[in-house]
């Protein structure tokens, strides 16, 4: 089930992206609203929280604008900025870190470092509740295939050997026909190696 391209996403996570995760090392950058549930406007804003470290000893309010200054963007994104310990409180609390957090549906990614640790996922895009064309019915030994660019979502920069290891979970019916197959798969885990260049 993949999110609809959304030029503005996509643009953010081409452009944009690498520079946010070298000048503030997030952990954790998700988009949400109607971008992310591909409902946009043409003229509609990007909604991204971004979770870092960098943000501690920062006022709250002067975070979003150091991020524009920094990535070089006159407009067009909005971002609320927490640190770990922000964040972590704030999943817990009804509002909309959790109602963000709750909306996402994805096929997710569990990729472990060399030193065994596990990596956290950039960037989610939370695509709301799926609509029909985001099923596919599959007979017996059919499978659907698709790339996807892990630089992109996570740090790999040290040199090693890493495990991924891909998660889809679904727990819903497509707004009008069948109903859909409910639960959660796990791949096989899949070593590469990322060498020195």
């Amino acid at each position: 089930m993949a999110p609809r391209e959304d030029g503005k996403i996509r643009e953010f996570i081409t452009k944009y992206l690498p520079i946010l995760r070298e000048k503030f090392q997030p952990s954790l950058v998700l988009a949400f609203g109607s971008r992310a549930r591909g409902e946009a406007l043409e003229t509609s804003d990007l909604d991204l929280i971004v979770v870092s470290p960098r943000f501690e000893g920062i006022p709250f309010l002067d975070r979003p604008y150091r991020v524009l200054l920094e990535l070089g963007i006159p407009g067009g994104l909005e971002f609320i900025c927490y640190t770990e310990e922000e964040f972590q409180r704030k999943r817990e609390e009804l509002g909309l870190v959790r109602t963000a957090l709750e909306q996402f549906r994805e096929v997710n990614f569990v990729v472990t470092n060399p030193a065994g640790e596990e990596l956290c996922f950039m960037l989610l895009i939370n695509i709301g509740a799926p609509k029909d064309n985001d099923f596919t019915e599959l007979y017996p030994g059919e499978a659907i295939e698709k790339s996807y660019e892990l630089n992109r979502a996570y740090q790999l920069d040290t040199v090693g050997i890493y495990s991924v290891q891909a998660v889809y979970e679904n727990q819903n019916d497509p707004e009008h026909g069948i109903m859909a197959w409910k639960g959660r798969l796990e791949s096989n885990v899949v070593s590469f190696n990322v060498k020195a260049q």
